[in-house]
């Protein structure tokens, strides 16, 4: 899956939140699509994008992004 890097990331991370730049999760393998940085509705936690799967299935998701700042903030779901 392209986004398996993200979600093996988000398995991986003890600690919640995580404030994420941009840029971070760009490095990471998938990378972002130009929409992530130009589209907020991207980020959603809609299991119909596959970016959102990747999150969801790790146990984490999306709770506030700025396209100004190009943060995102993801939350363990509880």
């Amino acid at each position: 899956m392209k986004y398996d890097g993200l979600r093996q990331h988000l398995q991986a991370r003890a600690q919640s939140p995580w404030r994420a730049r941009f840029s971070e999760v760009e490095a990471l393998p998938g990378g972002l699509p130009p929409s992530a940085y130009n589209h907020a509705a991207w980020w959603s936690n809609s299991q119909s994008h596959p970016e959102a799967v990747a999150w969801l299935a790790a146990g984490w998701r999306t709770e506030a992004v700025n396209l100004t700042s190009r943060t995102v903030t993801f939350v363990r779901s509880s």
